[in-house]
């Protein structure tokens, strides 16, 4: 039972501090020259106060295992037309005006 307490409490803690987006996505991009890929939503996407792009708000390092994982969610998601939650870090270190991506899933 306590554990199950410290999991809700931690969870509710976590999801707190970062913005989620759920929906479908319109677009994808992946940059040779900068290693990153941009996550472009398909409804108004309000996060971080630094994520300031309306067309491209989300970003990830595409070369990175998981980055590679969130490209493969995002594009089996697109594929389907299936509705995703993103979840941001509230940070935007990989590109300016664009927050950095700390989670993606297929909505059940």
């Amino acid at each position: 039972m306590r554990k199950k307490i410290l999991m809700a409490v931690l969870l509710a803690g976590s999801s707190a501090a970062y913005a989620d987006y759920s929906g479908t996505i319109s677009g994808v991009v992946c940059y040779t020259f900068t290693n990153i890929c941009q996550i472009k939503t398909s409804t108004t996407y309000t996060g971080a106060a630094c994520s300031t792009q309306a067309a491209w708000p989300l970003t990830f390092d595409g070369t990175t295992s998981t980055g590679k994982n969130i490209l493969a969610t995002l594009l089996a998601a697109q594929a389907s037309q299936r509705s995703v939650v993103i979840g941001g870090l509230g940070t935007c270190n990989l590109a300016a005006g664009s927050e950095d991506v700390r989670h993606v899933y297929i909505s059940p």
